[in-house]
């Protein structure tokens, strides 16, 4: 896409995020997955936060998406250990949402809660994620017609680079198209266990 069709994107994703919390009430917080995991079973201590936040941030009209697959070289998916964590903080398990679906990278997080979204009746997503990903998170929700919230996550050891993300990923998130599924492919070539 060029700068003026992501200008469009960006305008009709505030309007169509507008129009929803007008209609709806409850929340979507995605809570960026981080891995390694500690011990191959734990969330890390940048991951940790995040989830922290979202206890934080828990109320009556909250659910919490958790992404996250297999990764190498962890025993459990990411989803499965951010859940654990959640749950021993006492969030309810009816409202923690994993799916089954193959996530290796920030756009795919972003489209599977993007789809939690929209087939359901949420207001507006929240995104807990680090300093580092905010903006590529943002666009990758823009180009799904979704305008997200941010709360972040920030610890003195990040997993994500600032120059990483301003030159190498933002670039190839905003030509989009097949540079960016080689990148979501070769990241998942690069994660996924060989089973």
């Amino acid at each position: 896409m060029n700068i003026e069709q992501w200008k469009e994107k960006e305008i009709e994703a505030k309007f169509k995020t507008q129009g929803r919390r007008n209609l709806y009430k409850k929340i979507l917080i995605e809570v960026a997955a981080q891995h390694p995991l500690r011990d191959g079973k734990f969330p890390g201590e940048e991951y940790a936060k995040r989830l922290d936040i979202t206890y934080k941030l828990m109320g009556e009209d909250v659910y919490i998406y958790l992404p996250g697959s297999l990764h190498i070289p962890d025993e459990i998916p990411l989803s499965e250990a951010g859940k654990e964590y959640l749950l021993k903080l006492g969030v309810p398990k009816e409202r923690i949402i994993t799916t089954e679906d193959q996530v290796y990278n920030s756009t795919d997080e972003c489209k599977i809660a993007s789809k939690i979204l929209l087939e359901n009746d949420f207001a507006e997503v929240i995104c807990i994620c680090s300093p580092a990903q905010l903006m590529r998170k943002a666009l990758s929700y823009i180009s799904f017609g979704i305008y997200p919230s941010f709360r972040i996550a920030s610890c003195d050891e990040l997993f994500h680079s600032y120059v990483g993300e301003a030159t190498r990923n933002i670039p190839i998130l905003l030509h989009g198209d097949m540079e960016l599924e080689r990148e979501k492919e070769r990241l998942r070539e690069e994660r996924k266990p060989k089973i």
